[in-house]
């Protein structure tokens, strides 16, 4: 888990003013609640919302944000599907918790979202 925190510091370092949606406090709260995110119990699922959801996901590395149709399982993402693009995001890794959860797509880019 430290390790999210090692990755993320970077990350906040060189984004600096958040995503680069209109709304950037917002967007600013969701990478304050993804400092946050490595204390949670990520084997815990019975507090994560199952089945699909529409919710806006920052891509931590490029500095995008957008509206996602995400598909939850258990504590992981299965499916995402990009709202502003009109294309399918290829999740290789994912983890949540009862706030929300982290994925990196087959480029390597991390994502954060909540719930």
């Amino acid at each position: 888990m430290k390790k999210y925190i090692l990755l993320l510091l970077p990350c906040l370092l060189l984004i600096g003013g958040g995503c680069s949606s209109s709304s950037d406090s917002t967007n600013n709260d969701y990478y304050d609640s993804y400092d946050s995110y490595d204390s949670y119990d990520y084997s815990d699922t019975e507090n994560i919302p199952q089945g699909s959801a529409t919710t806006l996901g920052c891509n931590l590395d490029t500095e995008y944000c957008a509206s996602l149709d995400v598909y939850i399982e258990g504590n992981e993402v299965s499916s995402v599907f990009d709202n502003d693009n009109f294309e399918y995001v290829s999740v290789d890794y994912s983890v949540c918790d009862e706030l929300g959860c982290v994925f990196h797509d087959w480029y390597g880019d991390q994502w954060y979202f909540e719930f």
